[in-house]
């Protein structure tokens, strides 16, 4: 009995103690209350599910690249993403020294270069040339090697033509612009100081090697469809049999059938071109659709039934 009463005083200060803790806290409750909720929405957007990668892929990219077609005497100039930057107009070699048709790749500028005349029949007079006005090179030269370059050059007649010995030519100052994107898209010193110092000192030679190979694809495509027009172009190298059926196979590759170009036209444009260098727009020789008669309306055909 003595136990039962001291556990119900027991019970009554602990029911006491409760309550006074509880209204010291009432004024605190909204306060925990907005730190509770704070704490667990922090810590639901901190959580990151199992399995799941949140960092960013960065977009992979190919370095900068050159692709030359030789029958069509351009160079195209190519950034890390594949976009075309620029067309530059050149000469390469004549149906003797012919430029080769292959993968080659690019690694070292020469500002100021010397020319050194290659161990060839065709130079053996030659004698090495410092930079200036009598250089082949124009005064800038970009290995792609062996003897094979493209450079500057001295006779800017040329370019368009196929008149080196196997070498790309560039007119100088497209040269010296190109040779100026492919270092200042490399790790190699590029600060307008540096391009200025080469400039400035024409006599002295700056070798520059580019941390990453460029690639330079020299082609021999002999016609093309670019925004709908068909290039042909002159077959300098006599590499293409039967013209007038490479450039239907063209045309049938970017969709334009033999049914839907007017061939007897085309044949005429081309043989005006002796087959060199035309640029045809396609709305000028695709065929137009078959004309097709048109439906009698019903009132038509119910006179014609009643013989009127």
């Amino acid at each position: 009995m003595v136990f039962g009463c001291s556990f119900s005083i027991i019970v009554r200060q602990t029911e006491s103690s409760v309550q006074k803790i509880l209204g010291h806290l009432r004024h605190w409750m909204p306060l925990l209350a907005w730190l509770c909720v704070t704490l667990c929405a922090w810590d639901v957007s901190a959580a990151t599910p199992e399995g799941v990668d949140t960092t960013e892929t960065p977009p992979t990219l190919q370095p900068s690249s050159i692709t030359v077609n030789i029958a069509a005497r351009r160079l195209y100039l190519y950034d890390e993403r594949t976009a075309l930057v620029k067309t530059y107009p050149v000469a390469v070699g004549s149906p003797r020294y012919r430029t080769p048709i292959r993968a080659q790749a690019l690694r070292t500028i020469v500002w100021n270069a010397w020319w050194m005349p290659p161990p060839s029949p065709w130079a053996q007079h030659d004698k090495p040339t410092p930079p200036g006005p009598h250089n082949p090179l124009g005064n800038i030269k970009m290995h792609l090697g062996d003897s094979l370059m493209i450079h500057g050059t001295n006779k800017p007649q040329t370019i368009g033509t196929e008149a080196s010995h196997g070498c790309i030519r560039l007119l100088t100052p497209d040269a010296w612009e190109l040779a100026r994107w492919l270092q200042s898209h490399s790790t190699a010193p590029h600060t307008e100081a540096v391009f200025k110092q080469y400039a400035t000192h024409r006599q002295r030679s700056f070798p520059v090697h580019l941390e990453h190979t460029i690639p330079v694809d020299l082609v021999y495509t002999y016609v093309e469809v670019i925004a709908d027009q068909l290039h042909v172009h002159h077959d300098i190298y006599a590499r293409i049999g039967n013209k007038f059926a490479r450039i239907m196979q063209t045309l049938a590759e970017h969709g334009h059938t033999a049914d839907g170009i007017d061939q007897a036209a085309l044949r005429t444009r081309l043989t005006h071109a002796q087959f060199r260098d035309v640029v045809i727009a396609l709305a000028d020789i695709r065929r137009p659709p078959p004309f097709q008669q048109p439906l009698a309306s019903p009132s038509i055909d119910r006179s014609i039934s009643r013989g009127l």
